[in-house]
């Protein structure tokens, strides 16, 4: 029969390996992170392909990008 001593140890040592695989886990994904955020800067073209502010009344206009056209039931 083990002793309580031996039992104590056997779980604490069992959560310590948990907690270092966990943390080693946790690490390994801030690493992928940080790559695949840093391919940000190396991609070689960034624009975009559409105005942001509308030029007029237009049927390619999305939701929420003619704000700035007149609104003729307030005039």
């Amino acid at each position: 029969m083990p002793t309580p001593m031996e039992t104590m140890m056997k779980t604490q040592l069992a959560l310590y390996n948990g907690w270092v695989k966990l943390m080693l886990e946790n690490v390994a994904a801030c690493e992928r992170l940080v790559e695949h955020q840093s391919r940000i800067f190396t991609h070689p073209d960034h624009h975009r392909a559409h105005d942001v502010i509308a030029t007029g009344a237009d049927l390619k206009d999305h939701y929420g990008q003619r704000a700035h056209d007149v609104d003729v039931e307030d005039i």
